[in-house]
């Protein structure tokens, strides 16, 4: 290599040394970048709360679909088109995808490598690998996971293995009875109504019931604050509240949300939501301007032989939610949370140490979780 070429190396990478370690380093990085610009994606980082990586397929501009595979078993199809920011070592920037592995999934995992993903075909090679392992102890033949893919189970978008509520008579009948216990208690301990938002409402409105592939009941209450910091404290206040009473809560994983779960183990999710001036916030991911649609309140819908409670134009929040072709079913649907409701949702969610005050026991001078 002359002089120039090297001069060329440190500038286009950055280098400012000129050691010979260094030197490898750069080759090394140069060649997997010129690798990358010829290949169809790579998993940047797989961990078990955290897979993240990018694809494309060749010859088309349209979003690739990755396929995760176990055991020689395609688990489940995601969708590449995640916008992310541009960057040189980054040639599929605005392709970047996310998935992660729920303990439900985990268990069946035996070897660091036994978890693919693949894109027409083609495996993606691997950059980091950091998955750790279930203990033996609690690990589970992966063949009893495909025993229940066949009967019924799918795996999550977020990595879960659940029964899917479409397939599940039983499943439906015991959540919308759990649904209006958890109301009716909710509304006598705080005056609130919990009415069905986000997959559950697009269930009961575009197919008369439960999505296909459903695996949770989204519920949410229309708080009488607008500012989402107070809106934070009193769901914070609730969450104490309800677990004094008796109820088994847990805080959700992006912490502005909490699932509410019966003694028979059926589970629904409570969202709060909150109006300001023309603007709806439903956490985690919309900020809408139809505040005056919220406003003309909610009424009783059947679904599965059962009373929900939704809002009266269903459809203005349904679109505020998924966008105006909500109506077409997407399989693959990934939530991006647009930048209007980042910095709204970072507000009402809780901080760490309120979830472990919310865990720890309540001191007899403590009213609420601090703001």
């Amino acid at each position: 290599m002359n002089s120039s070429t090297q001069e060329a190396l440190g500038r286009s990478l950055g280098h400012v040394r000129r050691g010979p370690a260094a030197w490898i380093r750069a080759l090394g990085e140069l060649g997997r970048r010129r690798s990358q610009k010829q290949s169809i994606g790579e998993v940047e980082l797989l961990q078990r709360e955290k897979i993240v990586g990018w694809a494309r397929e060749r010859g088309k501009t349209t979003p690739a679909t990755v396929e995760v595979w176990l055991g020689g078993r395609k688990l489940r199809t995601i969708r590449a088109d995640r916008v992310r920011r541009p960057a040189a070592n980054h040639p599929g920037g605005e392709i970047g995808f996310r998935f992660r592995i729920h303990g439900t999934l985990w268990r069946y995992v035996h070897e660091r490598s036994a978890i693919s993903f693949r894109v027409a075909g083609e495996e993606l090679p691997i950059r980091l690998n950091r998955l750790k392992l279930a203990s033996p102890a609690h690990r589970k033949p992966v063949e009893s996971l495909f025993e229940k893919l066949d009967n019924g189970y799918i795996v999550t978008k977020k990595g879960a293995v659940k029964v899917s509520i479409s397939e599940s008579a039983d499943w439906q009948e015991a959540v919308l009875d759990w649904y209006a216990v958890a109301g009716e208690k909710f509304r006598s301990l705080f005056g609130y109504d919990l009415y069905i938002v986000y997959g559950t409402l697009l269930g009961l409105v575009r197919e008369n019931g439960f999505i296909p592939g459903d695996d949770d009941f989204d519920t949410a209450y229309l708080s009488k604050h607008t500012d989402p910091k107070k809106v934070r404290a009193e769901m914070a206040a609730m969450i104490r509240r309800l677990r004094e009473s008796g109820e088994c809560i847990r805080v959700g994983r992006r912490r502005n949300l909490f699932h509410w779960k019966s003694p028979q183990g059926i589970e629904i999710d409570v969202f709060p939501s909150w109006l300001r001036d023309e603007k709806y916030f439903l956490s985690f991911a919309v900020a809408a301007d139809c505040a005056d649609s919220i406003r003309k309140g909610f009424a009783t819908r059947s679904m599965a032989g059962k009373t929900v409670l939704a809002p009266v134009e269903a459809e203005t929040v349904l679109a505020a939610s998924y966008g105006p072709n909500w109506r077409k079913p997407d399989p693959l649907f990934q939530w991006i949370i647009p930048p209007a409701a980042r910095s709204e949702m970072r507000r009402v969610k809780l901080s760490r140490r309120q979830v472990e005050l919310l865990r720890a026991p309540k001191p007899k001078a403590e009213t609420e979780a601090p703001a």
